[in-house]
This record gives structure tokens, sequence and C-alpha cells, in this order.
């Protein structure tokens, strides 16, 4: 629990918390979906936050990352549940890139 973790406790320790999201480029998402995206960031700046296209591979360096917490954007659940062809085809396509590179 979080409450428990003693270095949150003693205020030494931000959450690192990505948000995954299916946007693109936020900058150019509409202003609703950027606000809903960005609205924990805004309401809690004191944390860390990532966030990360998913249509993008997760950067090495960070998968390395204890995060406290993981938000999941309605654009990442909605691609997800409405059309799981691009789901399975971006999954492969992890995959081919990752024995790429091995």
């Amino acid at each position: 629990m979080l409450g428990q973790n003693p270095e949150l406790k003693r205020g030494l320790n931000k959450l690192k918390v990505p948000a995954l999201h299916c946007l693109g480029n936020p900058i150019k998402a509409n202003r609703s979906l950027r606000k809903h995206l960005f609205s924990l960031q805004d309401h809690c700046p004191e944390h860390n936050y990532l966030h990360h296209e998913v249509s993008l591979p997760f950067p090495e360096y960070r998968k390395e990352v204890h995060f406290h917490a993981i938000v999941l954007d309605t654009t990442f659940m909605g691609e997800r549940c409405f059309d799981p062809s691009v789901f399975i085809e971006r999954a492969l396509q992890a995959l081919v890139m990752d024995q790429v590179r091995e």
C-alpha cells in the first residue's frame, strides 16, 4: 500500500507514474483528450509522470524503473476494446522489433 511506504511517509520519494495512451503526439490531439490525459499531472504535480504513446516501443532504460502505479488512458483502453486487430498487429510488430535488435 502507498500509505505504508516509509519513504513516502517521510516525503523522500515521489511517485513514478507512467500514463499509457494512444493519442499520437498529444500536442496535435483533441483538447479534451489532452486535458484528460494530463489531468492527474495538473492536479498532483508533485509526482513524476511519464506519458507514453503505446505505438512506440517502451524505452529500454525505463524498463528498469519501479513504478508505483500505471495509468491507462481511455484512448489506450478504447483502442484495445474496440479493435483487437490493432492490439495484435502492434504486439507482433513489437516482437519483430525485439528480434531485430537481438
